[in-house]
């Protein structure tokens, strides 16, 4: 990657209100970044408002914030992916035309066996983690939608919109650890179920799912409304910004 043509600007969504354990897995992943990945650009996008989790806004409002040009990349990043040595040349490899990069897909949420949605067994509707794509693509599927309030269903959109605007999906073989596991002990399902529970799952996916297939990409990056509430810099590269998400968005 050179600086003087495209950058890689790396949005990380975030709160840690309800899960405080979230402040520990931003340091180790901003320590890596700031290791491994110097030139990069990233932005901390940390949700003040106290509605639901909103992953979705968040990332558009980091993107919108980093006012990319479009010959750069935008990497859509969890807090708690932490990527091996292995995956680091992945953030940094020139994407082929027409094509999207899922720097996640080779971690084992998104490889294990599910007959009901998989082509061989093996897991393809997946496009969460960690995703890589250049801007001029995020801004023409007009980004994640705004209305996921809660966890699970932004990514399903996004990948919908990737498939309509004729990209490529590819996936990247590399170590990535997780740290949400590591610090709870908690298996994907339980996890799940723990969503649930404390009502955390945003409550009307299907519902917004079926209205999205019907208006494809109306609603996202360029309706996406935000007051900067704080800023604060970690390290010369990267930056915290804390937003409240205004609604109609």
């Amino acid at each position: 990657m050179s600086a003087s043509y495209a950058i890689l600007h790396i949005i990380i969504p975030f709160r840690a209100t309800t899960q405080p354990e979230r402040r520990g897995q931003l340091e180790t992943l901003l320590a890596c970044f700031q290791r491994d990945l110097p030139e990069a650009r990233v932005l901390v996008v940390e949700q003040g408002c106290a509605r639901a989790f909103n992953r979705g806004a968040l990332l558009n409002i980091g993107v919108s914030v980093a006012r990319c040009s479009d010959i750069d990349s935008v990497c859509t990043q969890d807090v708690d992916m932490l990527p091996h040595a292995d995956l680091i040349p992945e953030y940094t490899r020139e994407l082929d035309p027409g094509t999207v990069r899922h720097i996640a897909g080779g971690w084992n949420r998104y490889t294990q066996p599910c007959p009901r949605k998989s082509v061989g067994g093996i897991q393809r509707n997946f496009l969460g983690g960690v995703v890589m794509l250049k801007h001029e693509h995020f801004r023409a599927v007009n980004g994640y939608p705004n209305d996921f309030w809660g966890w699970g269903g932004e990514d399903d959109e996004l990948r919908d919109r990737l498939v309509l605007h004729g990209l490529e999906v590819e996936t990247s073989a590399g170590g990535i650890t997780d740290l949400e596991n590591n610090g709870s002990g908690l298996t994907r399902n339980q996890k799940l179920k723990y969503l649930k529970k404390t009502k955390q799952r945003c409550p009307n996916k299907k519902e917004l799912r079926r209205w999205h297939r019907t208006h494809p990409s109306e609603q996202g990056l360029a309706q996406v409304q935000w007051q900067v509430m704080d800023t604060l810099e970690y390290y010369p590269n990267c930056t915290q910004y804390t937003v409240n998400i205004v609604e109609p968005c």
